[in-house]
């Protein structure tokens, strides 16, 4: 009888264990995207930044950055000598991040 309550309260334990491993499985999974579309935003703003995308930024636009991952810009009317920018990732066509710009002319040219 002893052995028999023992295997119980094992395997209870056992599935409680699989089922915890499950969750931190799927967290480490959504925190790996989640890095990831922050290095493909940090190479996209880089080049925003840089001059790379004027046309984003006079114009706005959206596209692809790779590994399913996609961006929007909508450029905002310029004022002195900054332009306005929101920007978007978007990946898993629901998850996003979103960032403000304020860009000077500079970079803009």
């Amino acid at each position: 009888m002893e052995v028999l309550i023992l295997i119980l309260i094992l395997s209870v334990v056992f599935v409680a264990f699989i089922g915890v491993m499950g969750q931190a499985l799927k967290i480490s999974s959504r925190a790996q995207q989640q890095t990831e579309a922050v290095t493909y935003y940090e190479n996209f703003l880089f080049d925003l930044e840089n001059g790379f995308r004027a046309d984003l930024v006079n114009f706005g636009g959206r596209g692809e950055l790779g590994g399913g991952y996609k961006f929007e810009v909508s450029a905002e009317e310029s004022k002195e000598s900054y332009a306005y920018l929101k920007s978007k990732i978007i990946w898993n066509g629901k998850e996003s991040l979103d960032l403000d710009l304020v860009m000077p002319e500079a970079a803009i040219q």
